[in-house]
C-alpha cells in the first residue's frame, strides 16, 4: 500500500475543505483513513489506486493520519490550515539564501507553524502521477533553500 506523493509527515491540508486521501494497493484491497476521528474506507480497483473523502476540519494540529490495509500507515505532525500555492518563473527559485539578510532570516527561521512541499524541477506534457519531495518544517536548518517569496 502506498499513499500518494503529496502525502508525507509534516503535510499541512487545507482548512474548512473535504480531505482528500488517495494512493496505490493490491487489486480490491480495503482500505480504511482514520484522521481526526473521522473515517472513511473504500476498496482499491482493479488497477490498486483508491481515493476516500473525510469531512474538513477547521485549523488545528498537529495530528495522525493512519491508513489501514493489508498494512499500516501512519503520518505524523500533520496541520490543518492554510495551502498556498507558488508558482512563477525565476523570481519564484529564488532562495532564502539568495537575500541580502540571508543569514539573519535563516537564523530566525523558527517557524513550526510554516511547512514547505518543493516540488522537482521538471517539465511533461502529461499529467503525472508521482513526484519525489516530502513535506518539511521551516527551521534554521533547512529554509535556506526555500523560495524567498513563498517565505515571504
Amino acid at each position: 500500500m502506498k499513499l500518494g506523493s503529496v502525502f508525507s509527515d509534516n503535510m499541512v491540508l487545507q482548512a474548512d475543505h473535504n480531505i482528500k486521501v488517495w494512493g496505490t494497493a493490491n487489486r480490491s484491497e480495503t482500505i480504511r483513513v482514520e484522521f481526526n476521528g473521522k473515517t472513511a474506507a473504500t476498496r482499491a480497483g482493479l488497477d490498486g489506486k483508491w481515493e476516500v473523502e473525510l469531512p474538513g476540519l477547521v485549523y488545528g494540529g498537529p495530528y495522525k493520519l493512519n491508513v489501514y490495509g493489508e498494512d499500516t500507515l501512519t503520518l505524523k505532525n500533520i496541520m490543518v490550515g492554510e495551502v498556498w500555492l507558488c508558482a512563477g518563473q525565476s523570481n519564484m527559485r529564488m532562495t532564502v539564501r539568495g537575500v541580502l539578510n540571508a543569514k539573519e532570516e535563516i537564523a530566525n527561521a523558527r517557524h513550526r507553524n510554516i511547512r514547505f512541499l518543493t516540488l522537482p524541477l521538471s517539465g511533461s506534457t502529461e499529467p503525472q502521477e508521482s513526484f519525489d519531495a516530502v513535506w518539511e518544517l521551516c527551521s534554521p536548518s533547512t529554509v535556506a533553500n526555500y523560495s524567498a517569496s513563498g517565505l515571504q
